[in-house]
């Protein structure tokens, strides 16, 4: 829903003028309402129990918001974002123990932030948002992002147990994204050459984000040093690189002390697809102090349908009940959406697989972590 007012454009000419420099009048301010209703059902079995759950996805969570943004001037355009979640029995937070239904609504505040922009100097966003390497991780062309990729918080509290069906850790202790955080910050983002970007973020506690993407057509990535292309014209990547450093400080999250990630996607003519990430965590403290891990999935999109396969492996967790000890995990999937773009609906399914291998002596394996989910996801 889009509606046109004056009232607070000269709010925004005073966001640009602060952001940018120099005075501005302001134009008419456009507003827009939007969201989505992204709910799912989640069947798990860790070997000792198993659970039907109805919930909401937390990989893109149920979410709605107000944007607007008007022209200051004939180059500045200004603007604000907020954006709330809304929190019901979210998949990150529900394990198949659970009793009864998490049906308390929260709301979790994502966005909150003013910006300004000029063509040729880039955008500048002051407030809470993601940080510059937020979701440099989850390049991703597939078109089943909804069914399945390298977020797994639609599974992370479904617990490890083993064969005596004692607790050993969950599905977050061994994977994990790795991506920077959405925080309160400042944020420069610059204009796309060629399809390249840059983008930087400092928050509180120091907390510092670097990011480098592409998105575009292949041949625009080549012609940068040839002229002859090795991609079929309309061949399309996206990819990312990101450094964070000092997240987590003052949270319930492990002080990082940096992080790197990247991915990349690349989706051919004939719907045929690849993606590939790989992240490093160096933690500031603790005998496991450095984990890795690495993610691949190969896909077909054909019309409104896509399909694909994934498999990742993280390394060198900390074990939940012997920190001293390294804990790695393997994990495979399959996954379906269909995109009913003329509803702004999203339909999809997916299944997956979790494996945890401990390292502690004479200390058996856990079972394995096995899920069944299907949801919809509507946007307005």
């Amino acid at each position: 829903m889009t509606h046109r007012c004056n009232p607070g454009a000269a709010g925004l000419a005073a966001i640009a003028a602060l952001l940018l420099g120099g005075a501005t009048s302001a134009q008419a301010i456009e507003t827009t309402i939007g969201g989505q209703v992204n709910r799912m059902i989640r069947l798990a079995d860790n070997g000792d129990k198993s659970d039907i759950q109805h919930l909401d996805n937390s990989a893109d969570q149920t979410r709605v918001g107000i944007h607007g943004h008007g022209m200051m001037d004939d180059t500045i355009k200004a603007g604000f974002d907020w954006e709330t979640g809304i929190t019901s029995n979210l998949s990150e937070f529900a394990d198949i123990e659970q009793v009864g239904n998490d049906s308390n609504t929260e709301f979790q505040i994502r966005v909150a932030q003013v910006w300004a922009e000029r063509p040729e100097f880039g955008r500048v966003s002051l407030g809470q948002g993601d940080g510059a390497a937020r979701r440099a991780g989850r390049a991703d062309l597939s078109g089943t992002e909804q069914a399945l990729n390298n977020d797994f918080r639609r599974y992370h509290s479904v617990r490890f147990r083993d064969s005596g069906g004692f607790f050993v850790g969950d599905v977050s202790s061994v994977f994990h994204a790795y991506e920077g955080l959405r925080d309160d910050r400042v944020r420069y983002d610059s204009p796309a050459r060629a399809g390249w970007s840059a983008a930087a973020s400092w928050g509180n506690d120091d907390e510092a984000e670097l990011a480098l993407r592409f998105a575009g057509l292949a041949r625009r990535m080549e012609d940068a040093y040839d002229s002859s292309s090795s991609f079929p014209a309309g061949t399309r990547v996206e990819g990312a690189v990101g450094y964070s450093r000092n997240l987590g400080q003052g949270t319930s999250l492990p002080d990082i002390d940096y992080q790197l990630d990247t991915s990349w996607s690349v989706l051919l003519t004939n719907g045929m697809n690849g993606t590939a990430a790989y992240g490093r965590q160096k933690l500031q403290g603790g005998a496991q102090d450095t984990n890795h891990a690495w993610y691949l999935k190969l896909g077909y999109k054909a019309g409104r349908h896509a399909f694909a396969v994934d498999y990742g492996q993280s390394t060198d967790n900390a074990d939940p009940l012997s920190p001293s000890n390294p804990v790695d995990g393997t994990h495979y999937g399959l996954g379906w959406q269909m995109d009913l773009n003329r509803y702004n609906t999203a339909i999809y399914a997916g299944v997956r697989v979790f494996q945890m291998e401990r390292s502690v002596t004479g200390v058996p394996d856990p079972d394995d972590v096995r899920g069944l989910h299907t949801g919809i996801r509507v946007t307005f």
